[in-house]
């Protein structure tokens, strides 16, 4: 691999590695717990209705 193409390997596995964490912390995140629960509550209630989106 030519160092041309070193540099910009090395800023996208850090950038990965950076999205990687933020993801993460979000998940434990007790506020996105919450918005997914009252997204699928939502979603659910929809389905059960006969709602379809499209």
């Amino acid at each position: 691999m030519s160092d041309q193409h070193k540099l910009p390997l090395y800023a996208f596995v850090i950038l990965a590695i950076a999205c990687s964490l933020i993801v993460a912390n979000g998940l434990r995140s007790p506020a996105l717990r919450g918005f997914v629960h009252v997204t699928t509550q939502h979603g659910a209630h929809h389905h059960a209705q006969g709602h379809h989106p499209g």
